[in-house]
């Protein structure tokens, strides 16, 4: 595996195109209250280079925009253009930038009340295909208690960027829960986590369960959910395949290799973790319980390495990687670690050390995995990974 170290990256986040590339965005405050500005760069590896994309076009991040498909060529940002005739009114122009064809084209836009963003409400943006964009307005809603306030109401929308067409999506289920997350196992196939949890910031102490959703996991034929919103159907077809409510949640859901593995936390009396790895191919699920579970800091963390599912937990002996089909099979990594990221068969970690004379020195450690043999050391702080299509583990430092 090649290595490339990126420094003075801090609060730089980006996302890997073919071709040795890296898209990367940094941000600022802009002039209204709550919406960065953003700065688009393309860096080229190879190079060592970096240009701006469209740096004419002022950019803001309005919207979380997210383009769902398995190796997509584009990238996506939003400008706003205020109402002349109205002050509180802005225009949203999303844009969409071909990394190949070197070509940027408005795709479409809306009108919305400024004071909305920046008071109480966000939106994201779910790129389905070249032609269908779903979008999800959030809105801010207090707890009973007014002890806790977050994004728990939704509306849903797809756009068709052809016709210029926008239908309102009338599932119940949909517009109450909200869509977490939308991730491809094939070019039409999505797992898809619907209904906030409850473990993010503890939210299970504040929340009722009246003011509790209920939280799933779904096979989702796109094409056929497309279809659905278009007739107006009131139920987008879903398979569902895990559903929670109250005194369980899902903190997450993921897909690596042949499997997509969430957590299921038991969130009354003492709390517990159960692993859950299903081979969306085999049609199987493998599970294992963690139950050293105090907070979020202390849930197991899975992945799949040479197409095998492990989980890492850290206990009293250090950081163990079990490996789920044959769990006496560990290896440990000392706890004197800080383990950041682990993807593609490695283990990012950070080391603080003392030098001469007390100073403070920090290292960026790349284990192999499952073997855990060192691949990499690098003096520097660690900000956060790109891992390319073309197999090279990009880590950026501060």
């Amino acid at each position: 595996m090649n290595i490339h170290i990126i420094k003075n990256a801090r609060g730089v986040k980006g996302k890997n195109i073919s071709g040795g590339r890296i898209a990367y965005e940094y941000f600022e405050d802009s002039k209204y209250t709550g919406i960065k500005r953003q700065y688009l760069y393309l860096y080229n590896t190879e190079k060592n280079e970096s240009i701006e994309i469209e740096p004419e076009i002022i950019k803001y991040n309005i919207a979380l925009i997210s383009d769902v498909r398995l190796n997509n060529e584009y990238l996506y940002f939003t400008s706003i253009v205020e109402d002349k005739k109205n002050d509180d009114d802005l225009n949203v122009l999303l844009y969409r930038y071909d990394v190949n064809e070197e070509k940027t084209s408005m795709i479409f836009s809306y009108s919305e009340k400024l004071e909305k963003y920046e008071n109480f409400m966000r939106t994201k943006f779910f790129v389905l295909n070249d032609y269908y964009i779903l979008m999800q307005n959030e809105f801010l809603r207090s707890n009973l208690t007014e002890t806790y306030d977050d994004y728990f109401d939704f509306e849903l929308y797809m756009f068709n960027i052809i016709e210029n067409k926008k239908y309102k999506i009338s599932d119940e289920k949909l517009n109450q829960c909200g869509i977490v997350e939308f991730l491809p196992i094939s070019s039409n196939n999505y797992i898809v986590k619907t209904g906030y949890d409850l473990f993010t910031d503890d939210r299970y102490k504040f929340l009722t369960k009246d003011e509790s959703v209920v939280e799933s996991i779904s096979l989702i034929n796109v094409g056929q959910m497309i279809s659905d919103v278009i007739i107006g159907k009131s139920d987008v077809v879903m398979n569902t395949i895990e559903s929670v409510y109250y005194t369980s949640t899902i903190p997450y859901v993921k897909v690596e290799g042949d499997y997509f593995y969430y957590s299921k936390v038991k969130t009354e009396d003492e709390l517990s973790e159960e692993i859950v790895f299903y081979n969306y191919k085999k049609k199987e699920s493998l599970m294992c319980i963690n139950s050293q579970i105090k907070n979020g800091k202390s849930l197991a963390k899975p992945f799949v390495s040479s197409g095998k599912p492990y989980v890492m937990i850290l206990s009293s002996k250090g950081y163990e990687f079990i490996e789920i089909e044959n769990p006496k099979n560990i290896q440990i990594l000392d706890s004197s670690y800080e383990i950041k990221d682990i993807v593609k068969n490695v283990v990012i970690t950070a080391l603080v050390s003392k030098g001469m004379f007390g100073k403070i020195k920090d290292y960026v450690y790349v284990f192999k995995l499952p073997s855990l043999q060192l691949l990499h050391r690098e003096k520097g702080q660690y900000e956060n990974y790109i891992f390319s299509r073309d197999g090279e583990l990009n880590i950026m430092l501060k």
